[in-house]
């Protein structure tokens, strides 16, 4: 199976901010278990309908979808708890996690991603 190495990057979105009160909603989860990247990614990686992330903390189904204005080598999730899994709350001297250019491996996949419930299930206490 093909992968390829990306930066990923998070934030808000209009439409992640309109049902963040609904977080357990088909809306929310549609707008946020959600990777938006290049269409030319897509084609490469023979992406049709799902992508898995892969970051040195954790991996995730999401659904892909093409967004024109994002670099080939980029991907953009939008913040929510599937963003969250993935990236390192270490902060570090900085005094914020890493939201920005962390890297991260894409692959296809035939997998769904996980509903809030499931995916809450998966965190560590």
């Amino acid at each position: 199976m093909k992968k390829k190495r990306v930066k990923l990057i998070t934030g808000r979105t209009i439409e992640q901010g309109m049902f963040i009160e609904h977080k357990t909603s088909k809306e929310y989860f549609d707008a946020t278990a959600t990777c938006f990247m290049n269409e030319r990614l897509i084609k490469e990686l023979d992406i049709e309908d799902y992508v898995k992330v892969n970051t040195d903390i954790a991996s995730i189904v999401l659904r892909a979808e093409r967004e024109k204005g994002i670099p080939k080598d980029l991907i953009f999730i939008p913040m929510g708890p599937w963003a969250n899994f993935i990236l390192n709350i270490d902060i570090g001297l900085s005094g914020m996690p890493s939201f920005k250019g962390v890297d991260a491996t894409i692959e296809p996949t035939d997998d769904r991603p996980l509903e809030l419930k499931d995916l809450i299930g998966l965190y560590k206490g």
